[in-house]
């Protein structure tokens, strides 16, 4: 929103909806009987099943009741937006984004016993609400007016569709939105854990997405400060440098990352991944889903600007990245062909069976169990089976450095463009060779098992090689 800056007319009988309309509504539908599904297996439970008497009780579970408040806010929401002559006013939630979520975590520690890690995750919370709520305020947020996307919305779904849209979507799924990606606080206040090294990477990522959240959006409204500014006449009309050279959405980038660490606090509270991650996995969708607010805005740009679309192809839509450019091709068809299939292949094996030696395997499907059942019993892999403490370590280090990385060489070598990332597959291999060293010294007597491994020094050895030429 940018009432003080200005703002580019767009045709909008020439854009289409990204999404059908009963597409945008069902998404939300689900997403919100999906919440109310989780949070019913936990301590609000009761209070879900029976909210007024949750309210009346002097001794109803904090977090139950806190659900059901927002459930009443939603409700109130929509009856205040309905003061429009013409249609539903959505702006209430856009000034409300950045307040409710530090709200609720700081509800959370004056109603759960104190504890080190809440009052950390409320501070960082409340941090994360003023920045925005004062980059809301510059922009004229708080001065009436409204998100431009919201009359493009009403252009797509009219009439009766836009007020099922405001209903389910605005009042409805964002409240609860804004409650569930806050709802970590109420899990690591739920745990007796002191403070551990996981929450040290976890303040640190937030701390991290928190800066560049900052410096994307004061680049972001200084450059269209001076685009509506009287007599400029900018080159183009989109932004392109400072940070979104490296990513066409580093704010949206840095705001699921942001809330990805926070609930990062809640699984080094309980040792475990647990229910309150749904609100990280929701705004994840929200932001960069198929038809959700990235694509809006990348659609509304691309028919504003017609240089946007060469910007596209250069730069990364979410994950800041080196900006493609013509190099010099590393690997050949083949090779190239090979090292995508590794890493791909890599992905789900990290995600699904290595890392069940590093993380309890009740968390996993019951097939990702059963497989690793049978290439123990079938390949006697006694270190997946009773893995010692160093090969946990090891499979730490593959789900923390490594994995991050098969997404970027999946996407280099699929785009062709693995030159721009030499020194990343550099050391990707020799990190990896380095610990297949002891894991193949481990397993030397066994033939079948030294097999299965090798590809996985093999490969890295060929990055160090390749990559260095």
């Amino acid at each position: 929103m940018t009432t003080k800056t200005g703002s580019t007319p767009v045709d909008l009988d020439a854009i289409p909806p990204p999404v059908p309309f009963i597409v945008c509504i069902g998404g939300a539908a689900v997403q919100v009987a999906g919440l109310l599904a989780v949070w019913s297996q936990t301590s609000a439970g009761p209070c879900l099943a029976a909210p007024m008497a949750c309210v009346r009780s002097d001794d109803a579970d904090p977090w139950g009741r806190l659900v059901v408040g927002v459930l009443t806010v939603a409700a109130f929401i929509w009856a205040v937006s309905l003061r429009t002559d013409t249609h539903s006013d959505a702006s209430i939630v856009d000034r409300l984004w950045s307040i409710q979520p530090w709200v609720y975590c700081w509800y959370v520690c004056f109603m759960f016993p104190s504890s080190a890690r809440v009052v950390l995750m409320t501070a960082l919370a409340t941090a994360w609400g003023i920045r925005l709520t004062y980059n809301f305020a510059i922009k004229g947020g708080y001065a009436g007016g409204e998100d431009y996307r919201w009359a493009v919305v009403r252009h797509w779904y009219p009439g009766w569709r836009y007020e099922i849209v405001h209903a389910v979507f605005v009042c409805g799924f964002q409240q609860l939105l804004l409650l569930a990606i806050a709802a970590p606080v109420v899990a690591a206040a739920q745990s007796q854990a002191p403070l551990n090294a996981g929450d040290a990477l976890a303040a640190l990522v937030f701390v991290c997405a928190l800066v560049l959240e900052t410096i994307a959006d004061r680049q972001q409204f200084a450059f269209q400060t001076a685009k509506y500014a009287s007599g400029t006449k900018p080159t183009k009309g989109f932004l392109d440098t400072g940070v979104w050279a490296y990513s066409r959405h580093p704010n949206y980038f840095a705001e699921v990352l942001l809330w990805w660490a926070f609930y990062g606090f809640a699984v080094a509270a309980t040792g475990e991944l647990n229910w309150s991650g749904a609100g990280a996995v929701c705004l994840t969708i929200l932001f960069v889903a198929p038809g959700a607010s990235a694509d809006l805005t990348e659609l509304l740009c691309s028919k504003k600007y017609p240089e946007y679309k060469e910007y596209q192809k250069r730069v990364s839509r979410l994950v800041p990245w080196i900006p493609s450019e013509e190099r010099p091709a590393v690997l050949g068809p083949v090779a190239r062909a090979a090292y995508l299939l590794y890493f791909a292949s890599h992905i789900p094996i990290t995600l699904l069976i290595d890392a069940q030696a590093a993380i309890d395997h009740r968390y996993f499907p019951e097939p990702a169990q059963a497989l690793l059942d049978w290439h123990i019993r079938v390949n006697g892999d006694f270190l997946m089976g009773a893995p010692p403490l160093w090969f946990r370590s090891v499979v730490w280090g593959e789900i923390c450095l490594q994995l991050p990385f098969f997404f970027v060489a999946v996407k280099a070598l699929y785009d062709r463009d693995e030159a721009a990332f030499r020194i990343p597959f550099v050391i990707y291999g020799a990190h990896t060779a380095t610990t297949m060293i002891p894991i193949l010294g481990e397993i030397g007597g066994s033939t079948r098992l030294t097999l299965i491994y090798l590809p996985y020094l093999l490969f890295p050895l060929g990055c160090v090689v390749l990559f260095s030429v």
